[in-house]
């Protein structure tokens, strides 16, 4: 059984929390923030219309998608995904995260990637999967433009912003 919730129209703070957290949550329209610890096997959340935070505190499975927009066209305020740390760290010897991010705008939107230093700087642009790679996570970046959602060419690191962990 897949379980989806729904939020307001309004502005929403959202917490989810690992396997308790619902399968596929849609914040709605609003200005919302989600705070995502130990994201479960399949989860997805869906930011739609308004300007938008993702917080990624950590993973428990090794898959997530966020969709910054509501797929009913194009989302012209300001999402920002932030990756935390903790999402760099245990990953089994061997495995990958995968990090999917929908609706992406580079216009508008931007990902913060919090990671420690050396990865950072080890990091590299993975272009056949539209993304980039940091350490063990692969955060692919699926654009939105004019023509909807679509898997181009186009610079990963664009829209990206790198910071040490620790730093701010």
């Amino acid at each position: 059984m897949i379980v989806t919730a729904a939020y307001s129209d309004d502005g929403d703070l959202v917490r989810l929390v690992g396997e308790d957290a619902a399968a596929i949550s849609d914040l709605g329209p609003g200005d919302d923030a989600v705070l995502l610890y130990d994201t479960g096997v399949g989860q997805q959340v869906r930011g739609g219309s308004g300007a938008d935070t993702f917080l990624l505190c950590s993973m428990k499975d090794l898959s997530v998608t966020l969709t910054l927009g509501s797929f009913s066209g194009r989302d012209a305020v300001a999402d920002v995904v932030i990756i935390e740390a903790a999402v760099f760290a245990d990953i089994p010897t061997g495995m990958f995260r995968r990090i999917d991010i929908f609706e992406f705008d580079r216009d508008t939107d931007r990902i913060i990637i919090h990671a420690p230093r050396a990865l950072i700087g080890a990091r590299r642009a993975a272009i056949e999967l539209q993304g980039v790679r940091v350490g063990d996570v692969f955060v692919r970046i699926y654009r939105h433009d004019r023509l909807g959602t679509e898997r181009r060419s186009f610079d990963p690191e664009e829209g990206v912003v790198y910071v040490p962990a620790g730093e701010r």
